[in-house]
């Protein structure tokens, strides 16, 4: 049985641009659920309550307020999503990159996905509107990909309580009226962990955001188990008038160090503010719930990377390639 936690805080007016996504388990090194899997390790949390003074999370700056740079919108595509549980995505040609005339794995894929990066065939940031290298770095690297010649390799740096994160790209894409689909697919894999139990790190994100700029954010985060490193579902809100709210939901699969695992989440709204996500790796089915959705969103924000580690912390560094997100 899957369990779910819901936290209401403080949070503080969110101003225009590009939102920095943050566990809401503990937004800042003072926001933290007790109890929760961050805490303990296991699957389950509890609730908790934050002080409503704690420092706030403006739009425009990550938790600990360093400055982003805004992001442009991409007119998006309407392009029918794949099947959820029928495993990695097929291209139509070797996914092997450009040389000797073969197509990448974006430029191989029909229809064209909404927003798609390879690493293969351009320099960084590519097709993301923003970078941010703040407590760590970003480059493309060539030791282990799934489609060759290279992957995105992030490293977030061993921090200090109250020290900056934010090492991810970030592209911003208009929304579809529901009804329709949204679907992520993106491959992972953990290089390095820290290895305090309970440590955790974002490392995907949907931001949905409104005409007011209230904000819902549906992500992924890392979270190391002791044995195995384990990924949660996480869903956290961010209004205008101070408030929000959290979601956890563990899954229960690892996903193991030195592994590509495809990790796939399509989000399926019936209205503009009711929803299902179903998750898979590799094609298996993780979880299947509603989505407790916030705001009626215009505008959608999707990042790879992290703004947000467990501090003090041991570091952190993953690989992504083929990241892949379909409008319908």
């Amino acid at each position: 049985m899957i369990r779910s936690v819901v936290v209401l805080v403080s949070l503080g007016a969110v101003a225009t641009g590009l939102i920095v996504a943050c566990s809401n388990e503990t937004c800042a090194e003072t926001l933290t659920c007790p109890g929760s899997p961050a805490e303990s390790g296991t699957g389950g949390t509890e609730a908790g309550v934050v002080d409503a003074e704690t420092p706030v999370q403006d739009a425009n700056t990550d938790v600990y307020g360093s400055n982003l740079d805004s992001g442009t919108e991409t007119d998006a595509t309407a392009d029918a999503p794949w099947d959820a549980d029928t495993g990695p995505a097929e291209p139509l040609a070797d996914a092997g990159g450009a040389e000797g005339g073969r197509l990448g794995y974006c430029e191989s894929l029909s229809p064209v996905p909404a927003f798609c990066d390879d690493f293969d065939e351009h320099a960084l940031p590519g097709e993301w509107a923003a970078v941010s290298d703040v407590g760590g770095t970003l480059s493309e690297d060539s030791t282990s990909f799934v489609s060759s010649p290279s992957s995105l390799l992030t490293r977030d740096d061993a921090l200090q309580v109250g020290q900056p994160l934010d090492t991810a790209l970030r592209t911003q894409l208009r929304l579809p009226a529901a009804p329709d689909t949204i679907s992520l697919e993106v491959q992972l894999e953990p290089v390095s962990a820290d290895l305090d139990a309970g440590a955790a790190t974002v490392v995907a994100a949907l931001d949905f955001t409104d005409a007011a700029n209230d904000r819902y954010t549906v992500q992924f985060t890392l979270v190391q188990q002791g044995l195995a490193l384990g990924l949660r579902l996480e869903e956290q809100s961010g209004f205008a008038d101070g408030a929000s709210s959290y979601l956890s939901h563990p899954l229960a699969d690892p996903l193991p160090l030195g592994t590509w695992t495809d990790v796939r989440m399509v989000v399926s709204r019936t209205t503009a503010m009711a929803a299902t996500v179903h998750v898979s790796f590799n094609g298996a089915a993780e979880l299947d719930t509603p989505l407790a959705i916030t705001v009626d969103p215009t505008t959608l924000q999707l990042t790879i990377g992290s703004s947000f580690e467990t501090e003090p912390s041991g570091g952190w560094a993953n690989r992504y390639d083929n990241v892949r997100l379909d409008l319908q």
